[in-house]
C-alpha cells in the first residue's frame, strides 16, 4: 500500500500507562505526538495520577490502568 494509502487512514489511537515514566515523557510521548499515524487518546500513571503530561494533549487521562484497558 504505498505512501499514498497509508494518508487516507486515520490515526491509530493510542493508550500510555506509566505516563509519567521518564521513558513515556521523553521518548514514548513525544513519538506519539509527532507522528501523524497516532493520536494520543488516553493516558494514566499510578504515581501521579493528575499530572505531569498535559503538555502531550491526551484527549482524556484516566484515573485507572483499568479505565484505558
Amino acid at each position: 500500500m504505498g505512501d499514498a494509502g497509508r494518508s487516507a487512514l486515520a490515526p491509530v489511537g493510542w493508550g500510555v500507562l506509566g505516563a509519567t515514566s521518564l521513558v513515556a515523557r521523553l521518548a514514548v510521548l513525544p513519538a506519539l505526538v509527532a507522528s501523524p499515524t497516532a493520536r494520543l487518546v488516553a493516558v494514566a500513571s499510578k504515581s501521579h495520577r493528575r499530572g505531569g503530561y498535559d503538555d502531550f494533549g491526551a484527549d482524556r487521562v484516566a484515573d485507572t490502568y483499568d479505565d484505558i484497558l
